[in-house]
């Protein structure tokens, strides 16, 4: 398991519930139901009574831990939460990326003002809504003057932009499972999944989809330019951008981008400016961009950023580079280690006057960056430190099989760099395919790397001789064989004369 992995196993420990020993009694706490057939009236919402209205009314009437379950219908009245509830629509738990469910299976929140739907609550929970609609700001707002903000499972559709987020850090905040969809109607921040510049801390945002925010940027956290605002301990993870332009990051610390899927789109997926330090840009896949995979630049005067690590990423299909650094950008020298970088225009282009280290990285070939199958290096800063750099080699284990089904385990590896060094199975590199082929016997046609390596069966038929196995990644093959021997067994003794046959006719 890899260190992101075991970092993302912990975060699901740590939600776990608590038990204190000891801790005294807690009341139960109380659902309200609400429906477009409701009527707010005292105690509505709780049997015996018929369900309230509106939302608001719900949440005024609630205590502190209550459940709201809100039906499938459209409520346009203002919503503020300004107490730790739980608001649960109709699709409470329910995957928003996949669902293609119609309208009258949603609760659909549209409201048509400055804020949206408007929390203002620690630890408020929002799952299983749509929102939508707002031609005046964004679909929610979260306060920055609160945290522990959990919104899952909501669709944020046809907004000025979907979610601002803000959150003060003091208790966690998560958003997973959401889906952020053409969010592009005129007006401030207008054409972003999410905005930020109030200050946001010790936030995920994982496991959801960005699609059609065309106006602008899927995520968007601008707060670098604004003196005592804080942006530090976010982790933007699993999410799918889907021919989205970049997501942009100006002045945000301590934080990081892992294993997220850039499918094309305009620009960049990861812009860095803002004077952002110590950001981990780790084991994702960025394929097709109109611009660069990762871009770090200082469009407006805050100062370079410092810090930038860039980690086992599949980088293909830029149209310019797989990373950028521009001149002024960043101070120190921002790291690689382990990325495949392939198939771009340009591999990495600095611009800077602090050289970039990018040892140990897979460029395409075995002959290295600037060679015939290689992505380049280029820039007209100090350079780039590219050597040495990854190397794909085949083995096979056993060498020797038996004809009729035996099996041999061929692995290819991109463990070893262009010096020999074995850099080991803990190298950081991404989950790509590897593409296998034999001259006798049979084996899979692809196999997928896990760390710097993919492996398949090889598997004999009936015939003998020397299989030739080839394992094709990017522009280079590598190849090993195994022998396929027939193995017959050694003669037995006679078996004892048969009984004379019958005599012939006369």
């Amino acid at each position: 398991m890899t260190t992101r992995r075991l970092r993302r196993a912990a975060g699901g420990a740590l939600a776990a519930a608590l038990v204190v020993l000891g801790a005294p009694a807690v009341a139960s706490a109380t659902t309200i139901s609400v429906a477009t057939t409701g009527t707010d009236v005292a105690g509505c919402g709780v049997p015996p009574v018929a369900p309230c209205r509106t939302i608001q009314f719900a949440i005024d009437a609630a205590g502190t831990g209550d459940r709201i379950d809100v039906a499938a219908g459209l409520f346009t009245d203002p919503v503020t939460v300004d107490k730790r509830v739980t608001l649960a629509g109709a699709q409470y738990g329910v995957d928003a990326r996949r669902r293609a469910l119609p309208a009258a299976a949603e609760s659909i929140i549209q409201i048509d003002d400055s804020t949206g739907v408007n929390v203002v609550a620690d630890d408020a929970v929002v799952d299983g809504f749509t929102v939508q609609g707002n031609a005046t700001a964004c679909g929610m707002f979260l306060s920055a003057a609160h945290s522990g903000y959990r919104i899952r499972n909501t669709i944020f559709f046809d907004n000025v932009f979907g979610l601002y987020l803000g959150a003060s850090g003091a208790h966690p905040t998560l958003l997973a499972q959401d889906r952020f969809e053409a969010n592009n109607r005129p007006g401030a921040a207008g054409g972003n999944g999410i905005y930020a510049d109030q200050g946001t801390q010790n936030v995920v945002v994982e496991d959801s989809l960005f699609k059609d925010n065309t106006l602008n940027t899927p995520i968007v956290l601008a707060a670098g330019s604004i003196p005592g605002v804080v942006q530090s301990d976010i982790t933007i993870r699993g999410n799918t951008f889907q021919s989205e332009n970049s997501l942009v990051l100006v002045g945000v610390d301590e934080s990081t981008i892992e294993d997220n899927l850039f499918d094309g789109g305009a620009f960049d997926a990861v812009s860095v400016s803002g004077g952002s330090e110590n950001l981990r840009i780790d084991g994702n896949t960025i394929r097709g961009k109109g611009r660069d995979g990762v871009r770090v630049r200082d469009p407006f005067g805050a100062g370079p950023s410092r810090g930038i690590e860039v980690s086992g990423n599949s980088i293909t299909g830029s149209g310019e580079a797989a990373i950028h650094v521009l001149a002024g950008a960043e101070v120190g020298g921002l790291v690689t280690r382990g990325d495949r970088i392939a198939g771009n225009v340009a591999g990495i282009v600095n611009d800077d006057d602090d050289r970039v280290l990018a040892e140990d990285d897979w460029w395409g070939c075995n002959a290295g960056p600037g060679a015939g199958g290689c992505d380049t290096v280029a820039g007209a800063g100090a350079g780039t430190d590219a050597n040495p750099w990854l190397v794909l080699g085949a083995s096979a284990l056993p060498g020797r099989i038996a004809a009729g089904g035996q099996s041999a385990q061929v692995t290819a590896s991109l463990r070893t760099n262009s010096d020999g060094v074995d850099l080991g199975a803990a190298l950081p590199f991404p989950s790509v395919p590897v593409a296998f082929a034999a001259t006798l016997g049979a084996i899979p046609a692809s196999a997928t790397t896990t760390g710097p390596a993919a492996s398949a069966a090889l598997t004999s038929g009936a015939v003998a001789g020397t299989s030739t196995v080839t394992a094709t990644l990017d522009n280079q093959s590598a190849q090993t064989s195994v022998a396929v021997v027939s193995i017959t067994g050694p003669t037995g003794p006679a078996g004892p004369a048969g009984a004379p046959g019958p005599g012939g006719a006369p």
